[in-house]
């Protein structure tokens, strides 16, 4: 019996997405990692404005709230960054495994990502993540404030297992394609495909491809010349889990 929560999508492609949420359990941890590593950042900030104070530099309030302003944008920066420019993870969310999407799957952007972060204030409150922890705990998608304001979701990067060998037959022995505009959620939908495109009628199987190939040639540097969809797909996916 699978205990987890799920999300399940589905693609325009036709192809099904089933989404690991994320539990309160890895979330605090993932938070208490950036918290760490935030505190270390804030820490080398406050320093360097102790430095100017005792060089003469300190200013009295105003002094005081530019340094405010300063820790304040550099935890959204750190968040925010993060979020919008690593598919959903920061250092935390990386080492434990979670990322941040749309709740419709996608990758989040900078709004998204500045949305869900500016109201952390309110999960902290009345007390260290209290509110936060319970919104968690009570939605169907284990969403915070934050993340119900801003139509995201925060998942377990649990991905189906391609195997490799599958995919030899597609690799050139010498020609590498620019891949890198391939995102991290393209990959997880090349993936499914990959796994999947065995139990799904032929014909069917040729319109799911020929719908993900037109969306992601676009993103590809490279000669395909000869290859049928389904190949160029999976020699996509081939070099990008090398």
């Amino acid at each position: 019996m699978d205990l987890d929560d799920r999300k399940t999508i589905q693609t325009p492609e036709g192809l099904d997405l089933d989404l690991t949420l994320a539990g309160l359990g890895s979330r605090i941890i993932a938070s208490v990692v950036d918290a760490i590593l935030i505190g270390l950042l804030v820490f080398m900030v406050a320093f360097g404005a102790s430095q100017l104070a005792l060089g003469g530099l300190e200013g009295g309030i105003l002094f005081q709230a530019l340094v405010t302003i300063l820790i304040t944008l550099v935890v959204l920066c750190y968040l925010v960054g993060f979020e919008a420019l690593n598919e959903g993870r920061t250092p935390g969310k990386r080492m434990v495994g979670i990322r941040v999407v749309t709740t419709e799957g996608d990758s989040i952007g900078f709004l998204a990502a500045f949305l869900r972060n500016l109201l952390r204030v309110i999960d902290f409150l009345p007390a260290v993540f209290i509110v936060g922890a319970g919104s968690i705990l009570l939605t169907k998608t284990n969403q915070r404030i934050g993340d119900i304001a801003a139509n995201t979701i925060v998942i377990r990067e649990r991905l189906p297992h391609v195997d490799r060998a599958e995919l030899e037959p597609v690799e050139h022995d010498g020609e590498r394609w620019d891949v890198a505009r391939v995102t991290a959620d393209d990959v997880d939908v090349l993936r499914r495909f990959a796994v999947r495109r065995r139990s799904i009628p032929a014909d069917r199987t040729e319109q799911i491809a020929a719908s993900l190939a037109a969306k992601i040639r676009p993103k590809v540097i490279g000669n395909d010349e000869g290859l049928t969809d389904t190949d160029f797909l999976l020699r996509v996916l081939a070099q990008k889990l090398q």
